[in-house]
């Protein structure tokens, strides 16, 4: 008799326990819905996840929190956020407080050197610059190349800065192909390629008859006796009346 009651206690806890257990997941199954569909910006792309509260963001209600990384479908993403999303325009933490979220704006402080300087990429690197970017070791350069390209009209055939290596290689030929014949169209080269060669000399060139040389200039005469003399000397006088004197 007392082991049939113990057991009876044994699974009423149980069913108890679990009960609240799965109350408690299905709690917050729907919590992580309410706040996934409360996010602020409705555009692009949003990679939510669980983490830990950040007092100074959005306080201490509970230990865990939401953080949501925001890429935008247009526009500029300079920050470096999770490897499998790439560059994100901002990082949003759930306030359990407020039931809103909170945009991480100490997120964007702690990177705005390296934010900047890949936005100057973008805006200034040369196109060669820009398709040598998508061959870089960083994920987060080649996605600066990539982007930056669009922007500027290159076809960049299916190339993804987190594919795989063969399928971003026969990207690249393609893209240089592009930028080859933009610059034929303007008469350039692609950079690196070989300078031309000279061209051939013509035809009525190489058979006409070689010029007469030109005849050689008149000898200068011969320098007068009297220069560089003084002009009032006898010498001179005696000179130039002789030169008179001359038939």
């Amino acid at each position: 008799m007392p082991l049939l009651i113990f057991r009876l206690i044994r699974w009423a806890v149980t069913g108890v326990l679990g009960s609240v257990l799965l109350a408690g997941l299905g709690g917050g199954l729907l919590y992580s819905r309410y706040a996934a569909s409360s996010f602020p910006e409705k555009d692009g792309t949003r990679k939510i996840s669980v983490c830990g509260s950040t007092a100074e963001l959005t306080g201490r209600t509970l230990p865990l929190t939401f953080e949501a990384y925001w890429k935008r479908a247009s526009g500029p993403n300079w920050l470096a956020g999770p490897d499998d999303i790439g560059l994100v325009a901002a990082r949003y933490e759930w306030s359990h407080e407020k039931l809103a979220w909170v945009r991480d704006e100490a997120f964007a402080a702690r990177q705005a050197g390296d934010a900047a300087a890949r936005e100057r990429a973008g805006r200034d690197k040369p196109d060669s610059g820009l398709i040598a970017m998508l061959e870089s070791a960083s994920a987060l350069d080649r996605e600066v190349g990539a982007v930056s390209l669009g922007d500027r009209g290159y076809d960049l055939k299916g190339f993804r800065f987190d594919g795989d290596a063969s399928e971003r290689r026969r990207s690249v030929a393609a893209v240089r192909d592009q930028l080859a014949a933009r610059l034929a169209a303007v008469g350039r080269a692609p950079p690196g390629a070989p300078a031309p060669a000279p061209p051939p000399p013509s035809s009525s060139s190489a058979g006409a008859a070689p010029s007469a040389p030109s005849p050689p200039a008149a000898a200068a005469p011969p320098p007068s006796p009297l220069e560089g003399l003084d002009p009032l000397s006898d010498a001179v006088r005696r000179q130039r009346e002789r030169e008179r004197e001359k038939p």
